[in-house]
């Protein structure tokens, strides 16, 4: 990561910790560190809830592009409950708009163990939203012979950790 990403890292840790957490003066400056976040591969939980809590107090700010960098972020980090903090805080109205509604339904496909049709899902998309590099992933049709959790679970399995159980022998 770069010294300049640790310097904004630095700053929004200090905003994050004083009175000034949920001012939404400070609002552009945790969007540009999300928007930083993605560029450099990285991933700030506290700073992406603080943004989310801040849309919820000051509806008019809210940015659908911001949110579904969030919520993408969160993604990434499953099994943890990163991603179901977020959801929780984005109102229904919120959750109805595409792309967040797409990315919600990657995120129930994935909860739910339904690793084939994760893969496929997007694909039919053109972009998850507008503005955002898309990134194509492709899945390696060799890795369905070996075992792996998306090969070992079946669809009617409920839960994530229910698939990892299986997975490592539990």
């Amino acid at each position: 990561m770069s010294s300049s990403f640790e310097q904004m890292r630095a700053n929004v840790g200090k905003l994050l910790r004083g009175i000034d957490r949920y001012n939404p003066e400070n609002l552009a400056t945790l969007e540009r560190y999300v928007e930083t976040q993605a560029k450099e591969n990285a991933y700030d939980l506290e700073a992406n809830l603080a943004i989310l809590k801040l849309y919820q107090f000051n509806p008019a700010y809210f940015q659908v592009t911001v949110t579904s960098q969030i919520l993408l972020k969160a993604l990434t980090n499953l099994p943890h409950t990163d991603f179901t903090l977020c959801k929780c805080m984005i109102d229904q109205t919120h959750q109805e708009e595409r792309p967040i509604r797409q990315i919600l339904y990657l995120g129930n496909l994935l909860e739910t163990c339904h690793f084939q049709s994760f893969w496929v899902y997007p694909a039919s998309w053109p972009h998850l939203s507008e503005g955002q590099t898309r990134h194509t992933v492709q899945p390696d049709s060799s890795s369905y012979d070996k075992p792996t959790v998306s090969n070992k679970c079946k669809l009617s399995i409920p839960t994530l950790t229910q698939c990892a159980n299986l997975f490592i022998g539990h």
